[in-house]
């Protein structure tokens, strides 16, 4: 690889038109620039080469337009520069600088619009301006971007460093995680310390996991200390069901084999918690940051036993949590995973068939319209379609009939999900929903009978007194309200509203018994 860069410009293939100019100027300030000319097929890692050239070079300029963010070439060249600046101890805003072609700022993460983000200009004026910015923050830099050429995944234990094909989008998502679990490590400025903590919440089936295993491997040479992987059963498909002593005895087989991967001596003749105490030294010693994932926390579990038995030890870890519970906001930074916006979701059904013509394509977007951009949905439903046996349109029209949920085609399947979950999304809501009192269950079939607009609080106030609740009104919609709300089956929807997902309608309608006739109010 010839000589030091100064910028090593990041950008999509055809958005080179729209950037021209800007190398151009940055060309006749005297910047030495690496730019890649060779295509790379989405899905594929970037060269050692590229590496190479980002190591060499002292700035990344990431031209980052609505399309940037779907290219995962891109978001690799990106998080290797980040990364790499972490790793030499420098703040990455002074490593990474982005462009930005497009009027306004949503598609890029809101941590990576902390980093100077510049607008770019219209007028040969301008981008010499932006020239000469660029060229005097440079002349501030020292040395490069050395690390990126070196970075190894970490050792992964508990899971394998195995992505998933299918996964698409979720980059807002993957950097707010990867600001939350570092904040620490800039603490000064960040103002947070202590252990790196944070939860990943949501709905069943909304992808928590498998966000969690994609950062673990996206981010994962962040933790040279390695990956630890353990599953808490919460509503596991198949260990569901566990109590507190069968759900410690799970823990301490996880904790075992990864002492017996870290080779502790006369691991036989420990007790558990000796056994823990090894582990715990072993990584102690090696000063190395670790992320230590916990999937899977079940609700209805108090904040001291989810710290002393499932949260890592030391100031060297990062503990990441993954649960349908919202209980425990008091524990760590918290990223509630919604479902995924449309182009995202479209995406996702059509990577399994792609549709023939517009008439297709038009079903496609509808059907994930109908499943409320659910991600366990829209990809049980790709796979369906995938075996030809009906049209995008048949299956449209299917999900419509009230007469056989459509929804569960997908579930009779033998194809396998990336992190095995259920391919059932009426079993995997049902857990959910089980967990629910009387209240909340009233809650789910007041909104199953109204559209998926949000539901006030009034309403159900004045649907619950029609059900001949004849005191307590308000703490009765007070305690529907919360147990919907911690198990993640509604959200709120302005100051007085909350929503509930059309498929956990869908399920009460198709499979929970409804009020009788009688008991029904008049206005539902």
């Amino acid at each position: 690889m010839p000589g030091i860069y100064d910028t090593f410009f990041s950008y999509r293939r055809h958005d080179l038109p729209r950037a021209q100019p800007l190398l151009q100027a940055l060309a006749s300030a005297g910047l030495r620039i690496f730019r890649d000319e060779t295509a790379i097929d989405e899905g594929t890692s970037i060269t050692q080469e590229i590496r190479e050239a980002i190591a060499s070079s002292k700035l990344l300029v990431a031209f980052y337009s609505s399309t940037y963010p779907l290219s995962s070439a891109c978001q690799e060249e990106l998080v290797s520069a980040w990364l790499a600046a972490q790793q030499a101890g420098e703040l990455p805003q002074h490593r990474v600088r982005l462009i930005n072609p497009e009027p306004a700022f949503d598609h890029i993460p809101a941590p990576l619009r902390d980093l100077k983000a510049h607008t770019l200009p219209k007028d040969a004026t301008g981008l010499a301006a932006l020239a000469r910015v660029f060229q005097a923050h440079l002349a501030s830099l020292e040395g490069v971007l050395a690390a990126a050429a070196r970075q190894p995944l970490p050792e992964y234990h508990g899971m394998g460093p195995v992505r998933a094909p299918n996964f698409v989008g979720r980059v807002h998502a993957l950097w707010e995680l990867h600001a939350k679990l570092t904040a620490n490590r800039i603490g000064l400025i960040s103002g947070v310390y202590g252990q790196g903590t944070a939860q990943v919440r949501g709905l069943g089936g909304n992808g928590k996991t498998l966000l969690a295993r994609e950062y673990a491997l996206r981010f994962g040479p962040a933790y040279p200390g390695g990956v630890f992987w353990l599953n808490a059963y919460g509503n596991d498909d198949s260990k569901e069901g566990l109590d507190e002593e069968s759900r410690l005895a799970a823990r301490q087989d996880q904790l075992r084999r990864f002492a017996m991967e870290f080779r502790v001596k006369g691991l036989e003749r420990l007790k558990p918690e000796e056994i823990e105490a090894a582990l715990w030294s072993k990584l102690a010693a090696r000063g190395t940051e670790y992320l230590w994932i916990v999937d899977d926390v079940p609700s209805g579990v108090a904040a001291s036993y989810l710290q002393r038995y499932w949260f890592a030890r030391g100031a060297n870890a990062s503990t990441l949590l993954t649960t349908r519970s919202r209980e425990y906001g008091a524990l760590g930074e918290r990223l509630d995973l919604g479902v995924l916006p449309p182009r995202e979701a479209t995406e996702l059904l059509t990577r399994h068939r792609r549709p023939e013509n517009v008439g297709e394509e038009t079903a496609a977007k509808q059907i994930t319209e109908i499943l409320g951009y659910h991600p366990l949905a829209i990809e049980v439903a790709g796979s369906f379609l995938a075996k030809g046996v009906q049209t995008f349109r048949q299956y449209l029209d299917e999900l419509a009939q009230p007469r056989e949920d459509a929804l569960e085609y997908g579930s009779l399947l033998r194809e396998s999900l990336p992190t095995g979950h259920d391919r059932s999304i009426t079993r995997t809501l049902l857990k959910s929903i089980k967990l629910l009192g009387k209240e909340g269950m009233d809650f789910l079939r007041l909104a199953s009978v109204l559209a998926v607009a949000p539901i006030s609080i009034r309403i159900v106030h004045e649907v619950f007194e029609a059900l001949g609740l004849e005191t307590a009104i308000s703490e009765n919609v007070l305690t529907a309200l919360d147990q919907a709300e911690s198990l993640s089956l509604c959200e709120t929807a302005g100051p007085d509203g909350r929503r509930v997902h059309t498929l956990i309608s869908r399920v009460v309608r198709f499979h929970l018994q409804f009020w009788s006739a009688r008991e029904c109010p008049r206005r539902c």
